[in-house]
Parts: structure tokens; C-alpha cells; sequence
């Protein structure tokens, strides 16, 4: 079982990460996710990705019972007939799941030169100010992957994401950040935790703001 990381924090929240080396039957013939309406869209290789995040979420729950994953109106998932907020993510090769009984988001990421050339679009000024110095490539994605998260926490279409939302300056050796969703109908502050491997960035955060 290719499950590469997983862990359980205080507050009922638990997370993974999972490896992707099976086939799409692998995940199809185990998945108990319910209806998989947006999978005829989807080919190749973030078929696979797609599929495993969900089946890793099922991994999660622990349970036997049919479980069905649907989205609200602006497209955020949750479980059917369940109380636990839910968040998945995934990437080249890899697929994340979170699921607390707090407002959850995750992001997971393979590091690529690309997003030193996209910075600009989700960086603002005051977190370059912030920074002390050139943000490296994986602060970068810290800083991307964080936004995601409260994105996903905030669950609603229209965010600005140099704007509306803000991480402050990170300290690589402790893995945890603290970030802000700044919006006029919700101002929360976003607990942040991060961990840097080989291969993937990946950071989950937690609202303190049902």
C-alpha cells in the first residue's frame, strides 16, 4: 500500500499522502467516494490522480459504509450526511486528503522552475517586504500551496489571491506558518503546517474561525 504519509493532529484532523503506482482499475474497483460526475472529463494521468484522492480520503474514514462526496454550489467537496470538513489535492505521481472538524485545505506540489516566472500573480508586496530577502523556489511553492488551502478553506469562487489572502514569512526548520483570509465576509486566521520532501511540498492549513 503505497500510503506514504499519514497523520492524526489534535482536533479530530487526520491527512495523508498517497504514492500513485496502481493502475485506474486499482482505484475505481475499490472506491466507495459515490457519484464521480467530473471523471468523464478527466484522462490520462489526472484521471489516476483524481481517482486516488478520493480513494485516499475513503482510506481515511475508516469505514466500511458507503460514503458519497458531493459539492456545494461553488464547487467545494463535502460528505454526504457527515459533519467533517474535507479537502484533497493532488500532483504529478501523488494525491493528499484532510479531514477535521474544523474548516480544513490542503495542497500538495511537485517543486518546477515554473512558478518563479508566476509569482508575481499571487505575491504581494507585503509579503515580498516581509520575506527579508529573494523568496527561494520552495518558498515559493510554500507560500502557492498555502494560498490553496485557505482558498479551499474560504470554499467560495471569487478570491484574489495577492489581495485577499496572506502568509507570513515561514521558518523552513519549524514547518509551521501562520496565514490570513481577508475577506469582507469572512476574516479568519489560518493556522498553516508544511513538509518538505524530496520529491513534493506539502502544506495543510486549519482555520481558527468556524
Amino acid at each position: 500500500m503505497p500510503l506514504i504519509f499519514s497523520e492524526i493532529k489534535k482536533g479530530n484532523i487526520k491527512l495523508g499522502v498517497w504514492k500513485i503506482d496502481e493502475e485506474e482499475d486499482f482505484f475505481v474497483t475499490r472506491s466507495s467516494a459515490g457519484p464521480l460526475e467530473e471523471l468523464s472529463q478527466l484522462k490520462g494521468r489526472r484521471r489516476i490522480e483524481y481517482l486516488a484522492s478520493r480513494h485516499l480520503l475513503m482510506h481515511l474514514l475508516q469505514t466500511d459504509e458507503e460514503v458519497t462526496l458531493i459539492k456545494d454550489s461553488f464547487g467545494k467537496p463535502y460528505l454526504q450526511g457527515h459533519d467533517l470538513h474535507i479537502s484533497l489535492s493532488h500532483t504529478r505521481g501523488y494525491a493528499a486528503a484532510i479531514l477535521g472538524a474544523q474548516p480544513v485545505g490542503i495542497d500538495i506540489q511537485v517543486p518546477v522552475e515554473k512558478i518563479s516566472r508566476i509569482a508575481h500573480k499571487f505575491i504581494s508586496d507585503e509579503e515580498c517586504r516581509t520575506a527579508l530577502g529573494d523568496l527561494s523556489l520552495v518558498e515559493m511553492h510554500l507560500i502557492w500551496g498555502a494560498k490553496e488551502s485557505m482558498f479551499k478553506i474560504y470554499g467560495r469562487k471569487q478570491m484574489d489571491f495577492k489581495r485577499d489572502l496572506f502568509v507570513a514569512p515561514m521558518e523552513l526548520q519549524s514547518g509551521r506558518a501562520m496565514g490570513e483570509i481577508r475577506k469582507s465576509d469572512l476574516n479568519a486566521q489560518v493556522d498553516l503546517t508544511f513538509y518538505l520532501s524530496d520529491s513534493f511540498v506539502l502544506i495543510y492549513g486549519v482555520s481558527n474561525t468556524q
